[in-house]
């Protein structure tokens, strides 16, 4: 078997923990977060979004612990963290307690360093991106 590399994912490609929503509708992040996912690919970077992969193994309503420390442990593999707002409207900005959580861990890997992104928006649609990881509220208007 033979695999060739997309020029756009290279083995350079940074790696994009994507920080999205899970619990509260399982169903419908699990098709939002794929649509983000195939975004990062086409920016040329690699997602890692363990919302698609640990649900397969753990059960999040009765092991949550072990899935958010699955989900904490990853980030350290990962060059930039993409937290993503499914909502469209800036003023309902609401982060869900595990990416709470994963935001935190990410500042005591990377400190000051601008390596977390807010994204509010849609893949297919217009985003609005703040590159300061002490985003606490929606986008500046």
């Amino acid at each position: 078997m033979t695999f060739t590399i997309s020029p756009k994912a290279n083995p350079g490609s940074r790696v994009i923990y994507v920080c999205h929503p899970y619990s509260d509708d399982p169903v419908g992040n699990v098709e939002s977060i794929k649509r983000w996912c195939q975004w990062i690919t086409n920016q040329g970077s690699v997602p890692l979004a363990p919302q698609l992969f640990i649900p397969q193994y753990v059960s999040e309503q009765h092991q949550r612990d072990v899935a958010m420390a699955h989900c904490l442990a990853l980030i350290g593999h990962c060059d930039e963290m993409y937290v993503i707002y499914p909502k469209n409207a800036w003023y309902d900005f609401r982060c869900s307690s595990g990416q709470q959580a994963e935001i935190e861990r990410a500042r005591e890997l990377w400190g000051d360093q601008p390596r977390i992104f807010h994204i509010w928006g849609t893949p297919e649609g217009e985003k609005e991106i703040d590159g300061d990881d002490r985003a606490e509220s929606g986008p500046a208007r």
